[in-house]
């Protein structure tokens, strides 16, 4: 591989779970990171064209990680415009988090695909991070994970091997375009990963099933906002139906291991005290 000394990965969602732990592993090589958000020095927003020409402009490659309410806009329109102005900027890479199973995500992948830019398609679905940086993380506080599917099985991912094979991604010297499909190494229900948790935390944690209306109608109840419901709806109804219930080998391919292990995830995650709250319930229960 040559030198990457002086070139420069723009990296979208700085601060998602992929996005941070991408921005990390490049701060370890002789890459520059170009972090770029609404919220950063160096502006980026899907919704103003304005701020896309400063975040490309001396750019090697970019990492892209498409907004998740993608299914409730026209995504793959505004992804055309802007991979024009790579290629305008002579890009060398492009890499694209999508996922699993999504109609819009696949308009979005052939947009890239048909670039004059090499790129990577990186296809994935729910993070275990979900349990301890996201959604989920009250749940498991909670002692119960309640959820509109019953029974169906995902072959959920840690954030830090999608990161890895990203990071793997932006570095690829070749001309050719790949797709990854990453998943982790088993398929668990929710009511398996509500076990999961009880036998390595030492509380007991259940999953329960109610109808999707009653659960979009909770959510409305807390003052969730209505696209937030009908992207939840999205997820729910459109992706956790089973199409997803299958592994692949893509992540050992690209890393040459097996992916993260839902166990190991629960492990390396309770050192960091992700779950303290429990550890100290469970402390306090002991006297």
């Amino acid at each position: 591989m040559n030198t990457v000394e002086h070139k420069i990965a723009l990296i979208t969602a700085p601060k998602s779970k992929t996005g941070r732990r991408v921005v990390e592993l490049l701060q370890r090589s002789e890459y520059l990171v170009r972090i770029a958000s609404r919220s950063t020095r160096i502006k980026f927003d899907w919704e103003d064209e304005n701020t896309w020409q400063q975040a490309i402009t001396g750019v090697d490659s970019a990492y892209i990680i498409i907004p998740p309410n993608l299914a409730l806009s026209n995504m793959s329109a505004k992804l055309s415009r802007f991979i024009e102005l790579c290629e305008k900027n002579s890009m060398r890479r492009i890499v694209l988090l999508t996922g699993r199973g999504e109609a819009e995500s696949r308009k979005c992948e052939t947009v890239v695909l048909k670039s004059d830019i090499p790129a990577t398609i990186v296809r994935t679905s729910w993070f275990s991070q979900n349990f301890s940086e996201g959604v989920f993380l009250d749940s498991i506080l909670n002692g119960e994970i309640v959820v509109p599917v019953n029974g169906v099985k995902e072959p959920f991912i840690d954030a830090s091997d999608i990161a890895e094979v990203v990071y793997h991604s932006l570095l690829d010297e070749s001309p050719d375009n790949h797709i990854y499909e990453i998943t982790g190494p088993e398929l668990l229900s929710f009511k398996k990963i509500a076990e999961i948790f009880s036998n390595n935390l030492k509380v007991d944690v259940t999953a329960t099933h109610i109808p999707l209306d009653t659960y979009l109608s909770e959510l409305a109840k807390f003052g969730i906002a209505e696209e937030e419901i009908k992207l939840t709806r999205y997820l729910f109804e459109e992706l956790l139906d089973g199409r997803n219930e299958y592994l692949t080998s893509d992540l050992e391919r690209v890393l040459g291991r097996e992916p993260t292990s839902f166990q190991q995830y629960i492990e390396s995650t309770r050192r960091s005290g992700a779950w303290e709250l429990l550890s100290i319930e469970e402390t306090n229960n002991g006297y």
